[in-house]
């Protein structure tokens, strides 16, 4: 059937994938979750509010629409928000805008912008929530594009890119080769063939 297929298809595909750019499975483990917490003034921390939460990152997104040195401290915060506990980043008043917020500052036009991104992208894609999100959004087929010899990436930022691709086939094969065919007219086909050229040794390995 046209299903089985289509299964088939994707497994190769994350057979594929996982052989050529992440057979290492100790690097896709988990991150620690931190709780977010204030400082008191007698020694001991407070967990925040969910309100506290949502106040104080606020600047974090405003920066990112500033200066490059602005929207660098920005992306760097958001790795570190990125690491935190998973009720804070999962409240529909946050999620979203920090999904917005990484899919532009991934196609940034500077290298450390958009390596912080990744990173941050990768710590949230743990979480099936913000999986299905990115999924749907500009960021996959751009993963796609980081993970490419492209003399003008970081080998980190292709390792951390092929990464993510992992998860993300891994864990929702059918929907990633929908988006990536059908909502952005990807050449996955051709992609596959020459995955497993990557010049890159650490990124086929990591």
């Amino acid at each position: 059937s046209c299903d089985c297929s289509i299964n088939a298809c994707f497994t190769t595909f994350f057979n594929l994938m996982k052989t050529a750019l992440c057979t290492d499975t100790t690097d896709c483990a988990k991150p620690v979750r931190k709780p977010f917490c204030i400082p008191k003034s007698c020694g001991w921390a407070s967990q925040v509010s969910d309100e506290e939460f949502l106040e104080g990152v606020q600047p974090i997104f405003r920066m990112a629409a500033c200066s490059l040195e602005s929207r660098i401290q920005s992306v760097k915060m958001l790795c570190d928000v990125a690491q935190k506990d998973a009720h804070y980043l999962e409240l529909p008043a946050f999620q979203p805008q920090c999904v917005q917020l990484l899919c532009e500052l991934v196609m940034d036009e500077t290298d450390d912008v958009r390596q912080h991104a990744v990173m941050a992208i990768a710590a949230l894609a743990e979480l099936d929530s913000y999986r299905e999100a990115f999924i749907h959004s500009s960021v996959l087929p751009e993963l796609f594009c980081l993970v490419e010899n492209c003399q003008y990436e970081t080998a980190q930022m292709r390792r951390t890119a092929a990464a993510i691709l992992a998860v993300f086939s891994r864990t929702h094969p059918y929907t990633v080769r929908c988006e990536l065919q059908h909502q952005h007219q990807f050449d996955l086909t051709s992609w596959l063939q020459h995955a497993s050229c990557l010049l890159d040794a650490r990124t086929r390995e990591s």
